[in-house]
């Protein structure tokens, strides 16, 4: 069978069965270190077939509903892929989130067993718990009978929700194997490539990029947000998709580190030389054999993107959503800065720039509704952002929908277009603004400056690089500026567990918190 004839998960799984050559290398830890393990395809597909006897003694059928516990690890992945070929429903859920929570799904799916490290106490619950490990040992195997769910949804994820549609979204079968297939062709991944597949706790994007490894042939390093770095250069991965945060603290550990040899040769355009004096910073994190970043998942500064071109270690941008996969990307053969790509799915601008998607592979066939009734969704589908596409074809984001600031003038703007702009001259981790009404009935523009330990700021120049800004300059006078340093525990309450910074989650946190801003 051919990559591009796999259809199924079933198929999916006979197609590794004999890959001896590509493989998986991860970390787990183990007695205060850690250590390290590399499989063939071939032995994650025994591992899978054994997990699938395990689940079957467990009296596991298509008809069962499985909540997946789930954390960054191999064990996940091969259990998950499992339960798929079982034909049972699994309910994936973060293994960071109360107990409530998962009392919550577990009544509203009314699920049968939950597959976790943690025991029925821990999370507060009646349902039988199965402890992942057992499932991975060795049992008499039991034939694997192909499971074709056509329309029926394999499994139930929870979105963040930032396209407008509620949390619990059914996944299909066809869309996640064609979607993922379809981005691995388009981004000419190779079969010597390994993709270190680093998303914490993503319940939905770690088995995108898993099941595209698998599909592709393309090896796999495996990491989280504890071991990254060390996984980085144990591993030597070629591709690496992270969040623009962690190519952000990179862009300052490079800059940062000053050196005489870097001053003469800051101006010399050559890989080698880059890699040992200009950018040694960058390239001993990222490991000896990279050479495709990606970022999507949210806005990054220009001029981090500039600093890695200048590195001659390219970031490529791409932008995807989780009901259809991957939109729109950058790659090696084409790469604009500043824009997400071009569109690998069909897609329009509507009258308001929104951005419409026209998928054939939909990889969400409903979401569900707090009483588990379904709402299916049309292939054409509204993805909340804002864009256009300049006339070479290349798609640039420039906000979502429902964040447009109405200024006391009527003018319209877009908060995230000019966070951008102000970000890209001075050096934060971030920056969020907003309006609040004042007792005279108008609006004060609030700008606030997220710091971390990075952050170097002069008072003045933030005022003038932020009142050049035309679209504040021209519209409105009444600005507030602010400016809060912010804990490494207290990253949390600003990022999500993909680093992606809340926008919605800072206005909050400030406009409750008003009294802990630092006027600038």
């Amino acid at each position: 069978m051919e990559k591009n004839d796999i259809e199924n998960f079933y198929q999916l799984f006979d197609y590794i069965a004999d890959n001896n050559v590509n493989y998986i290398e991860y970390l787990y830890w183990s007695e205060r270190k850690y250590k390290y393990l590399k499989k063939s395809f071939a032995e994650i597909h025994r591992d899978i077939r054994n997990c699938y006897s395990n689940l079957k003694q467990f009296g596991i059928t298509d008809n069962s509903i499985i909540l997946i516990d789930i954390d960054n690890s191999y064990e996940f992945l091969v259990c998950d892929f499992a339960v798929i070929l079982t034909g049972a429903l699994s309910v994936v859920s973060n293994s960071n989130e109360p107990s409530e929570i998962v009392i919550d799904r577990v009544e509203q799916f009314k699920v049968d067993y939950i597959i976790s490290k943690k025991t029925n106490a821990d999370l507060g619950v009646d349902t039988k718990v199965i402890d992942i490990y057992s499932l991975l040992e060795i049992s008499n195997n039991s034939e694997v009978v192909p499971t074709r769910y056509n329309k029926r949804d394999f499994s139930i994820v929870f979105s963040s929700g930032t396209s407008g549609f509620p949390k619990a979204l059914g996944i299909t079968e066809p869309g996640s194997i064609r979607s993922s297939r379809h981005f691995f062709n388009y981004m000419r991944f190779y079969s010597s490539d390994k993709f270190m597949i680093y998303l914490p706790l993503a319940n939905y994007q770690q088995r995108f990029f898993f099941w595209g490894c698998l599909i592709t042939s393309v090896n796999i390093a495996f990491g989280d947000d504890k071991s990254l770095l060390h996984a980085l250069k144990e591993f030597n991965p070629t591709i690496l998709l992270a969040s623009p945060n962690f190519y952000y603290n990179l862009f300052c550990l490079d800059n940062n580190k000053k050196s005489l040899a870097k001053k003469i040769f800051k101006n010399i355009d050559n890989r080698i030389i880059c890699r040992h004096i200009t950018h040694k910073p960058i390239y001993e994190a990222l490991g000896k054999k990279m050479r495709y970043l990606l970022t999507g998942m949210a806005p990054i500064d220009i001029k981090i993107l500039e600093h890695f071109r200048e590195s001659n270690l390219e970031i490529y941008q791409i932008y995807g959503q989780t009901e259809i996969g991957m939109i729109a990307c950058n790659n090696k053969k084409q790469n604009r800065i500043g824009t997400v790509g071009k569109p690998i799915i069909k897609l329009y601008l509507s009258e308001d720039n929104e951005i419409i998607t026209q998928s054939d592979f939909p990889i969400v066939s409903c979401y569900y509704n707090k009483d588990n009734t379904k709402d299916f969704l049309d292939i054409t589908r509204p993805t909340g952002d804002v864009g256009s596409i300049d006339d070479d074809g290349f798609l640039r984001i420039s906000g979502r929908m429902n964040e447009t600031i109405i200024l006391n003038n009527g003018a319209k703007i877009n908060p995230i277009t000019i966070e951008q702009k102000i970000k890209s001259s001075l050096q934060i981790a971030d920056i969020v603004i907003f309006k609040t009404r004042q007792e005279s009935d108008s609006f004060t523009l609030n700008i606030v400056l997220l710091l971390d330990g990075f952050s170097s700021l002069d008072d003045k120049i933030v005022k003038q690089n932020i009142s050049s800004v035309q679209e504040i300059k021209a519209n409105t006078t009444d600005v507030h500026i602010y400016k809060y340093s912010f804990t490494h525990d207290e990253k949390r309450i600003f990022y999500t567990e993909n680093e992606k910074f809340s926008r919605a989650r800072a206005i909050s946190f400030f406009k409750d918190n008003s009294e802990k801003l630092i006027a600038i």
